[in-house]
């Protein structure tokens, strides 16, 4: 029997519901209090009634209720007080209903969107007297239709705006009670038990690594993962982790070691609701020494994005969301290391991002050193290393000073045998992206101002590399525009686009096929004169700076603004080599978080494949014949 297992008030029935079945008819009481001082409290509902208030789940102990008012909406509240949403629920589909509390506050989230909030001094109580199917100990506001899926918890599951789960509710850490109610309302009894303790610790000395091992823990709900804890002396300290293993992977790889350091290793288990297990008994190991080989950053195998780095001898520098390095490491090295130079750099600190071989993408806090992930699911004599700078702060200084700037100072790689370097093939083509905070990827990820609300590699500049075939060049600063300076002292375009930064020229040593322009909507909400006069400085600038096989294309902002005065721009430019795209519904402000910047979804499903269109269609200048009635080009393609 379950903790919370609920009788039977009124005749109960059960049909086919959301999941499975549900509750179709009568009421259940559940079996004990399932309060906390905040907690949630979720159920998927199905009604077509209107006309009286008619409660899903209710408890008259503490007055509160979940279900939907007598005008078919989303409701939340007690008798007399009730809170509605302006979401109608009663259109007989399945809709999911949360109710949070956290202090004081209570919000309604409908179908994973906040629908309704108010203030209640009381703390989210559902006690023994908590009903399912109608409000407290009276047959009182009967639910008329399904429920299915009731979930009580002693946390504040949701805070944003989230995707609702599409299959069963399951029991975690933080679950009170839960009711799938599919022909009964038992309980699904949260799992208190920890793993076993994990045992048989070992380590296998590696060139600068150390592989830790140990026999497998056993649980209840299936095979657990692992917390693996590190110190350079004993007692391990237990409290923060340096990795954590995939469930049922019972050995870890540390690379942040170095020979001839003694290091001292503890394990716990962790099932899949949350339980740890106590700590493994303690192991110590010394790395072997290897050798390291390392690289400069101007190597000649290391690939960077066009047009966005500068690259000597002693570091590689940039200061642009979405700036990439690609290389190869062969020698079957067990370590591959990065070193940066910190100095000047200003908290929040950019956020990389890489992968290797054919493990997923990582990301990383830039520090003074990134110890590379190595995948364990090949055994390949060489490594392939991306990486691309996922975000910066637009909020510190990153024109002059650069202090949201990442400079790459060496690659080091260890191995039982000295590393290399190996070369790695460049695409034929370039492209380079000016643009603005949509350019560079901000609030992509989340509707907030740190580096882990964006990512660049999501971002429809940084996606055309694979789209058109090219190496891009993604140059974007969040404010700046054609007529105003942008976040962080980047000055307006006219004034930035030959410099990676104040004082650092950029070279334009390699020639871009294609240059593209995406600017205008920090210029003002309706069409801005000096547009025309700033963007005709720019384009016969940067004709003047490429060869005749350079083409560049001015994108139409996706609000929509400016329209007029960049058509003047590239009308003034007088040249077949610049090209204006409309943009007129590609995009809308419901497509991003915050009304303005673009979500990745967006970015990548939508977005990028249109520009990349958008871009074939102003290059591939071909003359095409008739050939049996389908037109065959006469000449190659220039992108």
């Amino acid at each position: 029997m379950g903790a919370h297992d609920a009788t039977v008030i009124n005749a109960t029935t059960y049909g086919l519901a959301k999941i499975g079945y549900g509750l179709t008819g009568g009421v259940l009481q559940i079996g004990g209090d399932v309060s906390s001082p905040a907690g949630t409290l979720e159920a998927w509902v199905n009604t077509t009634h209107s006309g009286a208030i008619s409660v899903a789940v209710g408890n008259s102990g503490s007055q509160l209720w979940l279900g939907k008012d007598n005008t078919g909406k989303a409701a939340f509240g007690r008798p007399g007080l009730a809170v509605s949403s302006t979401v109608p629920i009663n259109d007989g589909l399945w809709h999911h209903l949360a109710l949070t509390v956290s202090g004081t506050v209570y919000t309604l989230w409908v179908d994973g969107v906040s629908a309704a909030t108010s203030t209640h001094t009381s703390a989210f109580a559902f006690s023994a007297s908590t009903r399912i199917g109608h409000y407290g100990i009276a047959a009182t506001y009967p639910w008329v239709g399904s429920i299915d899926e009731v979930r009580f918890s002693n946390n504040v599951r949701y805070t944003a705006a989230f995707t609702p789960s599409a299959t069963a509710f399951e029991v975690d850490a933080n679950t009170t009670a839960l009711f799938h109610l599919e022909n009964s309302g038992s309980d699904e009894v949260p799992d208190t038990t920890p793993p076993t303790v994990p045992t048989g610790l070992a380590t296998a000395p590696g060139p600068g690594t150390l592989l830790v091992s140990w026999t497998t823990s056993t649980d209840s709900s299936g095979s657990p993962s692992y917390e693996v804890f590190r110190a350079t002396s004993s007692p391990v300290p237990l409290t923060t982790p340096i990795g954590t293993t995939a469930a049922g992977q019972t050995q870890y790889l540390d690379s942040a070691v170095s020979s001839p350091n003694t290091y001292y290793y503890a394990v716990k288990a962790v099932d899949s609701t949350g339980n740890k297990s106590a700590a493994s008994a303690e192991v110590s190991g010394v790395p072997n020494v290897g050798a390291t080989v390392v690289f400069a950053p101007n190597n000649a195998s290391l690939v960077y994005s066009p047009e966005n780095w500068d690259v000597s001898s002693v570091r590689a520098k940039t200061i642009n969301p979405g700036a990439y390095l690609r290389f190869a490491v062969a020698g079957s090295p067990a370590k591959v290391k990065l070193t940066f130079d910190m100095a000047g750099v200003s908290s929040p600190l950019p956020i990389l991002k890489y992968r290797v071989d054919d493990g997923g993408w990582q990301r990383a806090t830039l520090a003074s050193e990134v110890i590379l992930t190595l995948p364990t699911t090949n055994a390949w004599p060489e490594h392939t290393v991306e990486l691309v700078v996922m975000s910066t702060s637009e909020f510190v200084p990153r024109w002059s000073p650069q202090n949201a700037h990442v400079s790459l100072t060496g690659v080091e790689a260890t191995g039982e045998t000295a590393a290399s370097l190996k070369a790695t093939s460049k695409a034929s083509k370039v492209a380079l992206v000016f643009g603005d905070s949509i350019v560079e990827g901000y609030k992509n990820l989340l509707n907030v101002t740190t580096p882990d609300g964006s990512d660049s590699s999501v971002g429809w500049a940084y996606q055309l590399g694979g789209l058109l075939g090219a190496e891009v060049g993604c140059v974007g600063f969040g404010g700046t525009g054609w007529t105003v300076s942008g976040q962080g002292g980047v000055p307006k375009l006219a004034s930035s686009y030959t410099s990676l930064w104040s004082g650092q020229a950029r070279p334009f040593t390699v020639v871009p096929d294609i240059i593209i322009i995406s600017l205008g909507h920090n210029d003002g909400s309706t069409d801005v004169p000096a547009v025309t006069t700033e963007a005709a400085t720019v384009i016969n600038g940067l004709l003047a700076a490429t060869p005749i096989t350079t083409q560049i294309v001015v994108l139409r902002p996706f609000s929509g603004r400016q329209a007029a005065p960049l058509q003047a721009a590239v009308s003034a430019a007088g040249s077949a080599r610049v090209r204006y795209v409309d943009t007129a519904g590609w995009w809308t402000a419901g497509d991003a978080l915050d009304g303005v910047h673009p979500t990745g979804y967006s970015s990548t499903r939508t977005l990028a494949p249109k520009v990349a269109e958008a871009v074939r269609n102003v290059t591939d200048r071909r003359e095409y014949i008739n050939v049996g009635g389908v037109a065959v080009p006469t000449s190659p393609a220039r992108i």
